[in-house]
């Protein structure tokens, strides 16, 4: 990427083993240029060949075309292709033809739904909900993040062959139980922490902010983990240091070890961002329930379905600056009653654990595989 994430991808590469990693460049490069120039025609072509897949998947990614060129270069040996994103979704199916191999996806967010309030409001939601609809039906398998992005997808492309449900969650062993909290006083500071790759505008983070300066702000610290944005430093940061900390991006590992300072993660996920926010599930709630936090989450479709089947791991707030006050006024007088339950939270949350999760997967691929 050239930026921030640079180093602390490269201090997580050093955990993995026998995994061979080939980089494309997000930078501006002669293939970058290339592939946009590419892009530009494409949106001509597919006037005149609006059936062809290929001209649809590079209109609406360039990435999708860079891909391609980095898996024709590269003379891998492989027995199963696994996409994660819409821009490698054609690129790997048109791999697994040509190498006669099996092929997956990932449905992690609902690419129709992007930046739209609803299905179908612009050219690019139609287009990448008509690509997928005619690719995943070849994929030996198709998988979800979120159950209400797999109920959405099946809707409309019910001839998915296999599909199964795998939460975002991560590794019990990446957590360590917490000791049970013992606070000699109510009146000690509630740290709410909120974790993303970029703090900035348009997250939620206006409305807890907003709802923290209409009450006693010395009854709590926000702690926001990411990458700042200058803007949103001095617009809501810098007015309301006094209740505010800041921390550098940090890597998975310590970001986990990190999240046992606090007492009440923060899943504030706005309807009104785009169709997507709605039904997905962010890996920040598994992370936050699997570290034994109390969850504080705003009522998305998918977020309240999350809390209906887990009401151990917190409570839902609605999506203003008002309901979010009336949540924090309730965390404040039962404070006590939270943090006694940490480890309670942290054990119940073992069965959202991606153990579970990824045994589905494997299986698949090893039936798949053996075929």
């Amino acid at each position: 990427m050239g930026n921030w994430s640079d180093q602390i991808e490269q201090t997580h590469l050093v955990s993995l083993k026998n995994v061979d990693i080939s980089y494309i460049s997000a930078r501006r490069s002669t293939s970058w240029f290339i592939a946009t120039l590419i892009q530009k025609f494409s949106s001509i072509g597919i006037k005149l060949f609006p059936q062809s897949n290929r001209l649809i998947s590079y209109l609406l990614d360039k990435r999708s075309l860079q891909i391609w060129w980095n898996l024709k270069r590269n003379k891998w040996n492989v027995d199963f292709v696994i996409a994660h994103n819409l821009g490698a979704l054609y690129p790997s199916y048109k791999y697994s033809r040509k190498n006669n191999i099996p092929f997956a996806f990932d449905v992690e967010d609902y690419h129709p739904g992007e930046g739209v309030q609803y299905e179908g409001q612009t050219k690019v939601s139609i287009l990448r909900k008509k690509l997928m609809q005619r690719v995943l039906p070849a994929a030996s398998y198709v998988s979800f993040a979120s159950p209400l992005i797999m109920d959405e997808v099946l809707k409309w492309c019910p001839k998915i062959k296999n599909r199964t449900l795998i939460n975002n969650s991560f590794f019990s062993a990446e957590f360590t139980a917490p000791e049970q909290r013992v606070i000699e006083s109510k009146n000690q500071p509630i740290k709410l922490v909120w974790f993303s790759q970029n703090i900035a505008q348009g997250r939620g983070l206006e409305l807890i902010i907003a709802a923290l300066q209409e009450i006693e702000r010395n009854n709590f610290e926000l702690h926001l983990i990411g990458n700042l944005y200058r803007r949103f430093y001095s617009e809501w940061i810098e007015p309301n240091s006094g209740f505010i900390r800041l921390h550098k991006p940090m890597s998975q590992n310590n970001l986990y070890k990190k999240l046992y300072d606090f007492d009440i993660g923060l899943a504030i996920e706005l309807n009104n961002a785009d169709y997507n926010r709605q039904i997905c599930l962010t890996n920040k709630i598994f992370a936050y329930a699997q570290a034994g936090l109390y969850i504080l989450a705003t009522d998305t479709p998918a977020q309240k379905k999350f809390l209906e089947e887990y009401p151990w791991a917190g409570s839902l707030s609605g999506q203003s600056i008002l309901e979010l006050k009336k949540s924090l006024v309730f965390i404040k007088e039962n404070i006590e009653e939270v943090r006694s339950k940490v480890k309670y939270r942290f054990n119940k949350a073992h069965c959202v654990a991606y153990e579970n999760e990824s045994s589905r997967i494997k299986n698949l691929i090893k039936l798949l595989v053996n075929e």
